[in-house]
């Protein structure tokens, strides 16, 4: 499908050199954007908002790659950057956090975790004692 934000739109966002692709980072979130929409069976979503989710999610997948300044001083040069905590998901950066709040749909909001246990039933265990 057809980009629904713009490279323009999503360099405003971010601090980038104009010479590196974005392509990329726009194709993945248009590959969500387009999930997001083919779960919105009520059609709350308006084009409006697809377009602001692309964009951030865009951003987003960006900075994940390139982290941005949180901060940074010309006179003793020294930087902060934007790091992505692993395992948090689109609430890893500011931008993907703009996402998941734009979605009222609930989509990237949501996690599937689960575990199974693979281990023995608790009667059928051994004894850390008895153990060879």
């Amino acid at each position: 499908m057809a980009w629904r934000t713009t490279e323009d739109a999503v360099r405003e966002l971010l601090e980038t050199d104009d010479s590196i692709n974005i392509e990329p980072f726009i194709d993945a979130a248009n590959a969500v954007t387009d999930y997001i929409v083919s779960q919105d069976s009520d059609g709350i979503l308006s084009s409006a908002l697809k377009v602001q989710i692309e964009k951030y999610l865009a951003a987003h997948f960006y900075a994940l790659k390139d982290p941005q300044y949180s901060s940074k001083s010309t006179g003793g040069a020294s930087g902060s950057f934007i790091r992505a905590q692993a395992g948090q998901g689109f609430k890893a950066t500011d931008w993907g956090q703009q996402a998941v709040d734009m979605d009222i749909t609930g989509t990237l909001g949501k996690r599937r975790v689960s575990a199974n246990w693979l281990g023995k039933a608790p009667s059928e265990q051994t004894d850390y004692v008895d153990r060879d």
